[in-house]
């Protein structure tokens, strides 16, 4: 895989001169140890000895192929860059259909690979990368392909709601996020999601509520609270009196009994 080619020889008539010719050149003087410099692909020289009564000697050939160039790899396709996606999948094309290509994740050691095949990524930033060798040993620039890998959905934490119980309907939510730049929707009991913002205000059911909030970023992850829970009673317990003192009755002392059906914990 080198151009430049150093030759050796012996001469049996030490008075001798040599001359040596590489592929269409001109034939000129050469010693034992010269170095030549070879073309791309086959390459052959011829030697000659003649002595100095001009005694010419048989020709002797060698033949040789130089390949110094290295395979060149091209990345032609990859991961979008943010991407919710683990698996990575890349493709690539070498102008050496002979030559290995062995690939790279974030660091790791080159392996053996072609192309289209997936690899797992790691969350945050990625690293790709590519090189081919050839079978003379030529090894080819390392390509590089970078992306970031975002597949977490954000964090939501509901941080004020109604008291549990309540007397009152209108309920109000505050949230906190680590991804401002993503939609929520919020949900209560079993209705229909609505996009909301932290301090929205919802009129709750009477009696068992449940709250929670969904929230998706720019890459379509989607994150969820837990459940916010609260009890609703806005209706005032009603009182029945079940007995009394009759209304003429010589008794100072007047008893009462009485009973709240609707709510028999009230007091």
């Amino acid at each position: 895989n080198t151009t430049r080619a150093r030759f050796e020889f012996t001469v049996d008539d030490e008075s001798a001169t040599t001359t040596c010719l590489l592929n269409i050149e001109e034939g000129q003087a050469c010693l034992s140890g010269d170095e030549f410099v070879a073309d791309q692909g086959n390459n052959e020289l011829r030697m000659r000895a003649v002595d100095p009564a001009g005694n010419v000697g048989y020709s002797r050939t060698h033949k040789w192929y130089v390949d110094s160039l290295a395979p060149a790899v091209t990345i032609t396709a990859g991961p979008d860059d943010p991407t919710s996606q683990v698996q990575a999948q890349f493709e690539f094309v070498v102008d050496d259909p002979t030559a290995d290509v062995k690939c790279s994740l974030n660091g790791s050691t080159y392996l053996l690979c072609t192309t289209g095949e997936g690899l797992e990524a790691k969350e945050g930033q990625n690293n790709f990368r590519v090189q081919a060798t050839d079978p003379y040993g030529n090894i080819g620039y390392s390509r590089l392909y970078e992306w970031y890998l975002d597949s977490v959905g954000p964090a939501i934490t509901i941080t004020s709601g109604p008291e549990n119980p309540s007397t009152t309907k209108e309920s109000i939510f505050e949230f906190t996020t680590n991804d401002p730049t993503a939609t929520y929707s919020c949900i209560l009991n079993d209705r229909e999601a609505v996009a909301c913002e932290t301090g929205d205000q919802f009129v709750a059911e009477e009696g068992e509520n449940s709250f929670y909030i969904i929230g998706r970023d720019q890459l379509g992850n989607e994150g969820r609270s837990d459940n916010y829970d609260w009890f609703v009673d806005t209706e005032a317990p009603t009182v029945t009196i079940t007995s009394g003192p009759n209304e003429l009755t010589n008794h100072p002392v007047a008893v009462f009994e009485f009973q709240s059906p609707s709510d028999p914990e009230a007091t």
